[in-house]
């Protein structure tokens, strides 16, 4: 209606089942068909407005994707609406009798590559509707859902315990319940990091001297086959070495080929030039600045590298940035082009 605001856009219906209307406020839509919510929201609106038309459609949310292990029927990686909570996941993997849903947890990476865990008492949401027992999740989480410890002769909660140590964000020891799986130990450490060789995992059982390798990636895909996701055992340990992380240099300015390229021991500056192509004609060898990086944070060297005694002896450091700069060109005058520029001079007083 003339004169009334266009209050046409796309509104997110939160996990509460509520969407937030302008000057309105919060509307309970969750659970309605597109009619009925149509009927809720006209009667809202005409409290403030004589006149509403009111065209409702729904959209589905994009999906993400997180991954699940543990005591569930179905591990692996599950696709989810992008406003998915815990509960919404761990119901699609259909959660085993022995699941211990009091002490879920989910390990979420950070956008520094280190992750953190939230346990979550799923159980208390069940019964109660507990709101913290269901937290929301993000993409890329890793859900892993425990298993009850057993009981041992006498009534004694029987758990095993197994380490996972190396280029994991929380290393050390682990007590779990029986049946443990290696991709389970290496999900309450919080997954291999972004420096982590994670084709060349291993497993070291207690008073063994053999290894038994471990690919992370193909444990992410296939966690339920037994052959690639081994049962633990108390006492196994878990090593996820660092991988080899490659030094490299920078070099720049007049040089045929500027760009970052791989340091070997023992590499000069001379071959440093020859890697990035030789230096260009217009080269000033005297003014080299290297920005070399210290305890103390970033420093500037100045080396005159047109002695070769020199260029030859000063050694690259990995993340030395090396800019080399141009000599200024001498401006020479044509001739022939003062001579015409005289000419017109000489038209235009005449």
């Amino acid at each position: 209606m003339a004169g009334q605001p266009d209050l046409s856009r796309d509104y997110l219906v939160d996990a509460n089942g509520d969407i937030q209307l302008l000057y309105i406020g919060r509307v309970r839509v969750g659970g309605l068909t597109v009619n009925q919510a149509q009927d809720v929201l006209a009667s809202h609106l005409h409290k403030i407005y004589h006149s509403v038309n009111i065209m409702l459609s729904r959209t589905v949310l994009g999906m993400m994707s997180v991954s699940v292990t543990g005591a569930v029927g179905h591990a692996g990686p599950v696709a989810v609406r992008r406003d998915a909570r815990l509960n919404d996941v761990v119901q699609q993997v259909t959660p085993l009798p022995a699941a211990d849903l009091t002490h879920v947890q989910i390990n979420r990476a950070s956008p520094g590559g280190e992750s953190t865990a939230i346990v979550a008492d799923l159980q208390s949401f069940a019964e109660t509707g507990n709101a913290l027992g269901n937290p929301p999740l993000k993409e890329g989480d890793l859900v892993f859902v425990p298993a009850l410890p057993h009981m041992a002769a006498g009534g004694a909660t029987r758990q095993i315990t197994i380490f996972v140590s190396g280029a994991v964000p929380h290393s050390g020891h682990f007590d779990v319940a029986p049946g443990t799986t290696a991709f389970d130990a290496i999900t309450l450490a919080g997954a291999p990091g972004p420096n982590a060789d994670s084709k060349n995992i291993y497993i070291q059982s207690n008073g063994q001297t053999e290894h038994v390798p471990l690919d992370w990636k193909a444990l992410s895909v296939s966690p339920a086959a037994s052959s690639a996701n081994p049962i633990l055992n108390d006492g196994d340990r878990i090593i996820v070495p660092e991988g080899t992380i490659e030094s490299k240099f920078l070099i720049l300015g007049a040089v045929r080929s500027p760009n970052s390229y791989p340091l070997h021991s023992d590499l000069s500056l001379m071959d440093a030039f020859a890697l990035a192509g030789g230096y260009a004609d217009n080269a000033d060898l005297k003014h080299i600045s290297i920005a070399r990086k210290s305890p103390k944070g970033t420093t500037t060297l100045q080396v005159n590298a047109e002695k070769i005694a020199i260029a030859s002896t000063f050694m690259i450091q990995p993340d030395d940035n090396i800019v080399i700069g141009q000599r200024a060109t001498p401006y020479h005058i044509d001739p022939l082009a003062a001579i015409d520029f005289l000419l017109s001079l000489y038209t235009i007083f005449k």
